[in-house]
């Protein structure tokens, strides 16, 4: 009965301390509640961040198929380039000739000149010119026609390389825009985990901080009670 007192002290201190203990346990529950989910959240973002930097790895493996087809692209290019010089330079040849074919046979005027066979030493002679003149005359449209089949081909050629080289320009630009796109998504990621990292930070220290407090209080209750 003596020590009766000691046991049932309800003092205001013991019960402001108990209150302060007890409201060390609310906020203690609460960052811990807080760093549960920062910690959740922190979890989802270094996943993404993991499937991000697998995606842009898998990507640039990529690259290389990419660019042995830009390689065979650009070879393609190439070889055209050098078919299309070869053409032009062809048709230039063939230009100079006939333009120099047709300035002879309009000089010597072997289409309507009847008077220059005429005057042969014989018929047979006649016939002779006649047969040259029409071999000269095909030859010159064979070549004529040839011409006409490579200034097509030159041409097709022109198109050919245009399309190549827009086709080379699109799987470029492709990667490239991919490439962004990742890394632009990855400093996102990076930036809010980074924020995760310090919102993390500041709860574990805040809960250290109240454990802290919670330890030195239940000393002061200790030392009430008794």
């Amino acid at each position: 009965v003596r020590n009766r007192a000691r046991y049932l002290d309800t003092s205001p201190a013991l019960d402001h301390v108990r209150k302060e203990r007890a409201s060390v346990d609310q906020e203690l529950a609460a960052h811990r509640e807080a760093l549960s989910d920062i910690e959740g959240h922190e979890n989802d973002l270094i996943d993404r961040l993991d499937a991000l930097n697998r995606n842009i790895q898998a990507t640039r493996k990529n690259v290389a198929g990419l660019r042995r087809k830009i390689k065979t692209i650009e070879k393609r290019i190439a070889a055209a380039e050098t078919e299309r010089l070869d053409v032009e330079k062809r048709i230039a040849e063939q230009e100079r000739y006939v333009a120099v074919r047709l300035v002879a046979l309009y000089k010597l005027n072997w289409l309507g000149n009847l008077n220059v066979m005429a005057s042969a030493d014989s018929i047979n002679g006649m016939v002779q010119r006649k047969a040259a003149l029409e071999r000269i005359l095909t030859i010159d449209d064979r070549l004529r026609e040839q011409l006409l089949q490579d200034y097509e081909r030159w041409s097709f050629l022109q198109i050919d390389l245009e399309n190549n080289r827009k086709e080379e320009l699109a799987l470029e630009a492709r990667f490239e825009e991919r490439i962004r796109t990742l890394n632009r998504e990855r400093a996102v990621r990076a930036a809010l985990l980074e924020d995760v990292h310090n919102q993390k930070r500041l709860e574990t220290a805040a809960i250290s901080a109240l454990q802290t407090a919670a330890v030195e209080l239940d000393t002061t209750i200790s030392s009430l009670i008794r």
